[in-house]
């Protein structure tokens, strides 16, 4: 109980008072969640990640099941969108 209330407090820390607030992308997918970090970082365009174990220990398309997730800062939304969506 004690370690999903530091995840809970981490997750609002991170999201309240970061530069980081945009998540640009989501997935379950890693190979995916790569190739969209790779593009980013073509581009330099400056970003976060975060990384969540859902928990589930079943087999999924990629293993075990993860959250992939990609933040910007709000200025570099609209590049960072063309850059993954390209």
């Amino acid at each position: 109980m004690i370690g999903n209330l530091d995840k809970l407090l981490f997750v609002l820390w991170r999201r309240i008072f970061s530069r980081y607030t945009i998540s640009i992308y989501m997935s379950h997918n890693q190979e995916h969640f790569q190739k969209n970090i790779y593009k980013l970082n073509s581009h330099q365009v400056d970003y976060k990640t975060q990384i969540t174990n859902t928990g589930s220990s079943g087999v999924s398309l990629g293993g075990f099941s993860a959250q992939y997730e990609i933040f910007v800062k709000k200025s570099d939304i609209h590049l960072a969108e063309k850059v993954i969506n390209h």
